[in-house]
């Protein structure tokens, strides 16, 4: 399974138009259709049905299902990067207000200054 196939696949469910999701990635709308194909073929379901009259999508049952998955997964993904960053500051500074500072660590910041 690709993610990106499930970004598309969010975007869609979301604009419900397969020419809005291409001009948001810019990609071309054959793309989307190949992603959404390959999605349908791995969950062996129809994740939705077009209505021509409209010139947009409606989920069915088991999109709405792979649409809300694909929500959390990427909220999942988005945080694991948030956290990696944040694993890659090798130092964590924090600060205190002059008075307490200076009240608290008064002998410690006069150490530090030699």
């Amino acid at each position: 399974m690709n993610l990106k196939d499930l970004t598309y696949f969010a975007a869609l469910a979301e604009q419900k138009q397969f020419t809005a999701v291409s001009e948001q990635f810019g990609v071309t709308q054959p793309t989307i259709s190949y992603a959404l194909k390959r999605l349908e073929e791995e969950f062996e379901s129809a994740l939705i049905v077009r209505d021509t009259t409209k010139k947009s999508v409606v989920l069915t049952k088991t999109g709405q299902l792979v649409y809300e998955l694909a929500v959390k997964i990427r909220r999942e993904i988005a945080f694991t990067k948030e956290e990696v960053a944040l694993q890659s500051i090798e130092k964590l500074r924090f600060g205190l207000p002059p008075i307490i500072g200076m009240y608290y660590f008064r002998d410690l910041l006069k150490n530090w200054a030699c």
